[in-house]
């Protein structure tokens, strides 16, 4: 699959870490994991729970675009494994699911603290502001769909594409908490990598 980039980003703010535990490293395996959500390990109920953070509170058009960018690909990874879930009965993808919904809230966040409007907001699911997110999941549904094996080779496309995204994005910031939620959203997509790969054996 093609890498999506984006114009990335560099701003300033200072953070505590907390977003994005350990938990997620289960995600094949069903430790500490349910369909519901994520008890302990700074994560519980459908709210990522973080000891303190300090949020900037500007950003240019380029910082912007990521931003709104990043939060439509974390959408897409959820709003494919909630379709995957369905069509293959792989409890992985559901699992792996509820990750993604945090990531996506923890953009959310983000763009929250700038005033900056987020397109995922009342989004139905495969719904994005940019067209080219519509193509993409209606193509990797209609891929992963045919066999289990293909939905986990879809979670391996989008997860190695949201890996060279962040890295991307991580390596043209500095500021501090979009670095942060970066860094951890690459950690767990990381563990959600590994989680698909294992599966296929």
């Amino acid at each position: 699959m093609k890498k999506i980039t984006t114009a990335m980003v560099a701003i300033g703010a200072t953070v505590s870490l907390g977003l994005l535990t350990a938990a997620v490293v289960n995600a094949g395996k069903g430790n500490g994991m349910n369909g519901q959500g994520m008890q302990g390990n700074g994560m519980q109920g459908n709210g990522m729970q973080h000891a303190s953070i300090t949020y900037g509170t500007t950003a240019s058009d380029a910082e912007t675009a990521t931003l709104l960018h990043m939060v439509e690909e974390e959408k897409l990874a959820h709003d494919v494994y909630v379709a995957l879930a369905d069509d293959t009965g792989a409890r992985i993808f559901d699992r792996i699911a509820v990750s993604e919904a945090r990531h996506t809230d923890a953009v959310r966040a983000l763009l929250e603290a700038r005033g900056i409007d987020d397109p995922t907001a009342g989004a139905a699911a495969g719904e994005f502001t940019d067209p080219v997110f519509d193509q993409m999941y209606a193509d990797l549904v209609a891929e992963g769909s045919t066999s289990l094996d293909a939905a986990l080779q879809v979670g391996v496309q989008i997860e190695e594409l949201d890996i060279a995204d962040l890295k991307d994005a991580i390596a043209e910031t500095d500021q501090a908490d979009i670095d942060t939620v970066y860094g951890n959203l690459l950690t767990a997509s990381g563990h959600h990598l590994t989680a698909f790969e294992n599966q296929l054996g």
